[in-house]
């Protein structure tokens, strides 16, 4: 019986393995100065090439976020707990008359609200985008996003960039 469990189950993460190499989405996005929400939920990203377009160099940096006009993420406010040692004294008379102290060692929770903050989205990749070059990112292993997939692209005060790309990436659940 464990033999055909331990079977069932090979074959059944081989067949997800496929299910998923199949299942890979490439999606084609425009970026302008600023920042460009490319993919909003969870998702496993394979590739991105980005193609510059306006003839101006810029600075490409890739987030994990949802946002389509900021790069910063809100995270509520949360309890957060620590534990020390304690002591418990119990004092009492015995039955001849004598005072008795016990000592009682436990460890105590001790809880923290932590304020509601508001912070820079997780920078995943930072590169330079050339004028008119094309940059391709291949990771060593995926990107993991749980937000979104966003590009910020930044060029200097006196110019406007602007580029194209494709994203190849597989949906999380």
């Amino acid at each position: 019986m464990k033999k055909f469990i331990k079977n069932s189950l090979r074959l059944l993460g081989i067949a997800l393995l496929a299910v998923s190499a199949s299942a890979q989405s490439i999606k084609p996005f425009v970026l302008t100065n600023g920042v460009n929400l490319v993919y909003n939920g969870k998702a496993a990203v394979d590739e991105i090439n980005i193609t510059e377009s306006s003839g101006f160099s810029s600075t490409l940096l890739i987030l994990d976020n949802a946002s389509s006009t900021s790069t910063n993420i809100a995270r509520p406010s949360y309890v957060s707990y620590a534990y020390a040692k304690a002591t418990n004294t119990t004092t009492f008379t015995n039955i001849a008359g004598v005072v008795q102290t016990n000592n009682f060692v436990y460890l105590a929770r001790t809880a923290t609200t932590n304020a509601a903050v508001t912070n820079v989205a997780n920078i995943l990749y930072r590169t330079t985008l050339p004028a008119s070059g094309v940059v391709t990112i291949v990771p060593d292993s995926s990107f993991g996003f749980g937000r979104g997939v966003q590009i910020l692209l930044v060029g200097n005060t006196t110019n406007t960039p602007s580029a194209a790309g494709t994203l190849f990436y597989v949906p999380l659940p």
